[in-house]
């Protein structure tokens, strides 16, 4: 079963387009609600992409909401039960990505949100399944690479703590008033400098096939990049 069908068959899960028919999303709250880190630099600005498409899709942000009411132990539990109870219908998955919107507790996880979020992980990892789980503070960092995963840590357009930070990150490039070319330009100079430092530095491929107008876009579970910890940097255009 594809994607979009798991997750229409498991409403727990979501899915997009970008991510590619053979992925999945989970997600744990609303992008820019109290789980979301203030020290982000795209929420104190207001322009995070993921605070505006979650207003424009009432059925996704009524779900985010309660995904946020009922509790990040409760999102896993669900997933996990899922899986579980009907391993056949995730066959075939690619890559899983947490968090298209919200982030996880901005807050210690408890005993039994590190067990369930590491029972979630050893599924993934044992299905070769590619994880993108991206978060925007080194404490969530270090909670989610004890859970058993690697994380990639959000420095939004702080370009120097990208490049300073011995951390798998990622980071933006541009802004909304440049042109889409000039974005992916900004975008290919921090890889330059990122790669003088001796890192691995990659341009995350599914923004830039959609800025140039590719028939056929990249989707993440074709590329996976972002799940790697061998690319130390991925630079995203702002997008």
């Amino acid at each position: 079963m594809n994607g979009k069908n798991i997750a229409r068959k498991y409403p727990i899960f979501s899915w997009n387009s970008k991510i590619g028919e053979n992925s999945l999303a989970l997600n744990f709250s609303r992008s820019g609600g109290a789980d979301c880190d203030d020290s982000c630099v795209l929420k104190r600005s207001g322009i995070c992409y993921a605070m505006a498409s979650q207003r424009l899709y009432k059925a996704l942000y009524a779900k985010l909401e309660r995904h946020e009411n009922n509790g990040f132990e409760w999102v896993l539990k669900t997933a996990l039960n899922a899986i579980e109870e009907n391993p056949g219908d995730f066959e075939g998955l690619e890559f899983f990505r947490f968090s298209t919107h919200g982030t996880v507790p901005n807050r210690e996880f408890s005993t039994d949100e590190r067990v369930a979020l590491s029972r979630l992980g050893d599924w993934l990892k044992g299905n070769n399944i590619a994880i993108h789980f991206p978060v925007e503070t080194r404490e969530k960092y270090a909670a989610i690479l004890d859970c058993g995963i690697q994380p990639r840590l959000s420095f939004q357009d702080r370009i120097n703590g990208s490049l300073c930070s011995p951390l798998c990150s990622s980071v933006t490039a541009g802004v909304r008033r440049q042109t889409k070319l000039d974005r992916i330009g900004d975008a290919r100079k921090i890889a330059g400098w990122v790669r003088k430092t001796g890192k691995r530095a990659v341009i995350c491929p599914a923004i830039v096939s959609s800025f140039v107008g590719r028939k056929r876009k990249i989707t993440c579970d074709q590329c996976g990049l972002c799940s790697s910890s061998k690319v130390d940097t991925v630079i995203y255009p702002m997008h």
